[in-house]
């Protein structure tokens, strides 16, 4: 008995140490909230360590309430693998601009896949692979769920017949998919992510994850073999993962540091009220749920829609764009034939037949137009006035001792000597 109480009072403190680092760290990045679309990202991984401890000491000492916060902790776990994502697609510009900046890189070969990343079906397959496992994991969920209710769903039975096997079959390739996804895209994108030194938020994310899942198999697996009884070894498992959340909260401290929004020239930061509201909300997720899953998604992420000019035409994606109705003059200008199921890849490659025949015109003809067009559907569609005019909290001072400003006085005085100096000259 006396080791338990000795077991629960370390697994105790570190639960509350883990929880009071990781929420000064939130609250930090909330008051310096100045990158609202990388920030909110920040946050929301940072919130996992918490919610993981909080969980397992539930689970370690009260399992009845643990039982009901585990499922939030297992949903929300798949939810930070593809924050993480985002978080890197942020750090290199965005989508579009991974796409066309990778144009004439040849193609990764990552065990059995070889993936093209500038080819747009190839990219919509990784973040589909990735985002599968945030969707994935409730419908697992709200089948143990629906089975321990019907009676069906045992955890020592691992029969061909069992719920739990084969629910635990789906998890397993769920997860594995998403985890290879994301070192697919990251080796893909080495090379530029490695401008930003990410190492240690990927470690952030991919060790609590890795602790929670293979120390999960491997402590059943001893069980399997020794014959003990399961509910030990969850127990021993959730006092491991108390202890480790301490590192994690450590680590998640120095990997997203709030001091890289402490001072930003020119840049006022939200209400740390809006700011909350702002990391909460999951509008961004439902919103790449419905691009990456939703109906005509193969329309947007086409080799047309993802043209760069500046590509060779010796890269991984030239000669399919040609089969698609990419043209090119003579001077090296680009445009695309009308989409028309009757081009084929014969279809005339000069640009003074296309008025013969109808075809379309050149890219840049009506590239101003084009961007009003998406100016207005975005503004329409997915930015509320609220959303543009939202309150913001300008820090003078900070302005007023900033680095610019104290180069564009050191200018002044400058020249307000060197006139003083030419005003002398001229009197002598």
């Amino acid at each position: 008995m006396n080791w338990e109480r000795w077991v629960y009072g370390v697994c105790g403190i570190s639960t509350l140490i883990s929880i009071a680092v990781s929420f000064v760290g939130i609250w930090l990045q909330l008051k310096n909230y100045r990158k609202p679309f990388e920030q909110r990202l920040i946050v929301r991984i940072l919130a996992l360590v918490p919610i993981f401890a909080i969980s397992c000491y539930c689970m370690l000492t009260k399992p009845s309430i643990g039982h009901v916060i585990e499922p939030i902790r297992e949903i929300y776990e798949a939810f930070v693998i593809y924050m993480f994502y985002k978080l890197l697609v942020l750090m290199l510009g965005g989508e579009r601009r991974i796409i066309l900046n990778t144009v004439n890189k040849p193609a990764i070969k990552l065990g059995i896949l070889e993936v093209n990343i500038s080819d747009p079906r190839h990219f919509l397959m990784i973040k589909r692979c990735i985002l599968q496992y945030v969707w994935m994991k409730p419908l697992l969920l709200c089948g143990i769920f629906i089975g321990t209710k019907l009676g069906i769903y045992d955890a020592n039975d691992i029969s061909i017949h069992s719920l739990f096997l084969w629910i635990g079959i789906f998890y397993n390739l769920s997860v594995t998919v998403s985890l290879y996804s994301i070192a697919l895209f990251w080796r893909c994108l080495y090379e530029e992510l490695a401008v930003f030194d990410p190492w240690r938020k990927f470690l952030c994310v991919k060790l609590i994850i890795f602790a929670s899942y293979w120390q999960g198999i491997f402590i059943g697996i001893g069980n399997w073999l020794t014959g003990s009884n399961g509910e030990f070894g969850g127990r021993i498992q959730n006092a491991l993962l108390c202890v480790e959340m301490l590192f994690f909260a450590r680590l998640h401290w120095v990997s997203f540091p709030y001091t890289d929004y402490l001072k930003i020239p020119d840049a006022a930061r939200m209400p740390t009220l809006m700011a909350m509201k702002d990391w909460i909300s999951i509008g961004d997720l439902v919103h790449d749920l419905k691009v990456s899953f939703g109906y005509g998604v193969h329309d947007t992420y086409t080799l047309r829609n993802f043209d760069a000019r500046d590509e060779s035409t010796d890269s991984g994606t030239f000669n399919q764009k040609v089969y698609q109705g990419l043209r090119v003059q003579g001077d090296g200008r680009r445009y695309w034939l009308d989409d028309d199921p009757s081009h084929s890849v014969n279809t005339p490659l000069y640009v003074r037949d296309i008025e013969e025949l109808g075809y379309g015109s050149l890219d840049e003809s009506d590239d101003f137009g084009k961007d009003e067009k998406l100016y207005s559907y975005v503004k329409s569609h997915y930015i509320s006035e609220a959303e543009i005019n939202y309150p913001v909290v300008y820090e003078y001072d900070m302005v007023d001792h900033s680095t610019r400003i104290r180069k564009l006085r050191n200018s002044l005085r400058d020249n307000q000597q060197r006139r003083g100096c030419e005003g002398e000259i001229s009197i002598s």
